[in-house]
């Protein structure tokens, strides 16, 4: 473990690492000059799991700030296990059978938001969001071929593969905009909370999106299938009926099938 400080005066640097359950798995403390220091502490353990280290400066009783995600005090790493040697080392016939993604922001500053987190925690999925309202946010948007299929240049560098998501209807797609003229709330936003206005809208749209999948297909050689996540976390949000949630998935599939042959549907999460 290394820290870094940066001083107007000297201090006393306190530190601790706490596993998932909040136990203390090792502390202590060291003197450090002002100015410009690095310490470094060697990690004796071999405990595999999700560790949290805090710092403190005891004089001038100031810890690390927050930054993105990571609340004020502390920092958090995982260590993985070494399987290999009870399980032997693990082979797949097709990348895509390596069931590992992760979900949330990943960026660290001076990086991409894949790497190099990907790589170091062995992740291959990415998430590729295809959803409606971003492809065709107004009723007179004509998405071009490009913009079916999205941009998959960096993963396909990085050596990773994807699965589509599909939630949500855009802001002319919501019922709940519809004014009792028939006509349309202004300020009316997207929603993943019901169903389309028009269902042949919907078919039609996830059809041409499926269809411009099978193009991105081929510059992905270590995936057979293109996956797609129907609906995000639905139990939360879902305000339609069960029917149409039913018919949703009916829809979503034959759309689907109808126009990308090496299709697999998944949902919900």
């Amino acid at each position: 473990m290394a820290f870094t400080t940066h001083l107007a005066a000297s201090d006393t640097v306190a530190w601790s690492v706490v596993d998932d359950d909040g136990t203390a798995q090792s502390s202590g403390q060291f003197w450090v000059d002002g100015g410009a220091a690095v310490e470094q502490i060697a990690c004796q353990s071999t405990r595999a799991g999700y560790f949290a280290l805090s710092a403190r400066l005891l004089i001038a009783d100031a810890g690390l700030p927050e930054l993105g995600s990571r609340p004020a005090g502390l920092m958090s790493f995982g260590v993985l296990p070494n399987l290999v040697p009870l399980l032997g080392a693990p082979t797949f016939a097709h990348l895509e059978d390596h069931r590992f993604g992760m979900q949330g922001t990943t960026a660290v500053h001076g990086f991409d938001f894949l790497q190099p987190l990907y790589g170091q925690l062995n992740a291959t999925w990415v998430n590729f969001p295809r959803d409606w309202a971003t492809v065709e946010p107004t009723a007179s948007t004509q998405p071009t071929l490009q913009e079916y299929e999205g941009s998959s240049q960096t993963w396909i560098t990085d050596g990773l593969i994807r699965y589509l998501t599909l939630n949500g209807v855009p802001a002319w797609q919501n019922p709940m905009n519809v004014l009792s003229d028939g006509g349309l709330r202004a300020d009316g936003g997207a929603t993943s909370d019901y169903p389309p206005i028009s269902w042949s809208d919907y078919s039609a749209y996830i059809g041409a999106m499926a269809a411009a999948q099978t193009n991105v297909l081929p510059l992905f050689p270590a995936q057979t299938h293109n996956y797609y996540q129907v609906t995000w976390e639905p139990d939360i949000s879902w305000k339609g009926t069960t029917a149409d949630f039913l018919k949703l998935y009916q829809e979503t599939y034959a759309a689907i099938h109808a126009n990308d042959p090496n299709a697999v549907v998944l949902g919900p999460t």
